[in-house]
């Protein structure tokens, strides 16, 4: 008897397949640092899984000025975007994942709360078996909602009982998990995240990581 497997693997970007976090934050310091206010890690970690715009937002704030967010959120991401033009700090183990289930032949997606002006500089870099990203821009609803799950699976041709969810963040998980898939996650250490029903929680985060144990979290949580 051949055992079910997923159809595709949707996996988020920042802090998932890519150590991006401390650009991000590196970003942001710049940023703010020009403008004269200091932005520290506190505030860096409250944002993780956020999308820009919430970032920008709360960046404002501090500035006093909530108009100027989109003018910081497009200093953050000319930063950001420089910096992943050039290369992609993988997250250990994710590389070789990625190209591992692209050669099974299922179907893969990216998405993430990033914008598409990220993603297109990240674009030349990443495992060429991607077959859709979904990025901010092509959703009206950010995570924890669930239309960006739900927009790469009508992309790919699949259901949500047919799909596995690969996150670090809670708003990211609480998407996956709205959208109806199972969710294999994978936190940095200063995210607690609590087990729930349809997640698997790896705190080694993609280290070690095999096919075999995605496989195994999707068999027995779906």
């Amino acid at each position: 008897m051949t055992l079910p497997m997923p159809k595709a693997v949707l996996w988020d970007f920042d802090g998932t397949l890519i150590d991006s976090e401390p650009i991000w934050a590196q970003g942001e310091q710049v940023v703010m640092r020009g403008r004269g206010v200091a932005w520290g890690s506190e505030h860096n970690a409250s944002f993780v899984g956020q999308s820009m715009e919430n970032t920008a937002r709360a960046m404002a704030r501090a500035l006093g000025d909530e108009e100027l967010w989109r003018e910081l959120a497009d200093g953050v991401e000319e930063y950001v975007g420089a910096r992943l033009a050039q290369e992609l700090p993988w997250i250990d183990g994710a590389r070789e994942l990625l190209e591992d289930v692209a050669g099974r032949g299922v179907r893969m997606a990216v998405v993430t709360a990033s914008s598409s002006r990220i993603l297109e500089a990240a674009r030349p870099h990443l495992e060429r078996h991607v077959k859709t990203i979904v990025t901010a821009n092509d959703v009206t609803n950010h995570k924890p909602h669930p239309e960006a799950y739900q927009t790469a699976m009508e992309r790919l041709g699949v259901a949500p009982e047919e799909c596995l969810v690969v996150e670090d963040s809670i708003p990211g998980v609480a998407s996956g998990r709205a959208a109806g898939a199972v969710v294999y996650a994978v936190p940095v250490p200063m995210i607690e995240m609590t087990e729930q029903p349809g997640v698997r929680i790896n705190h080694n985060r993609l280290t070690g990581t095999t096919w075999p144990d995605l496989l195994d979290a999707w068999r027995t949580l779906k």
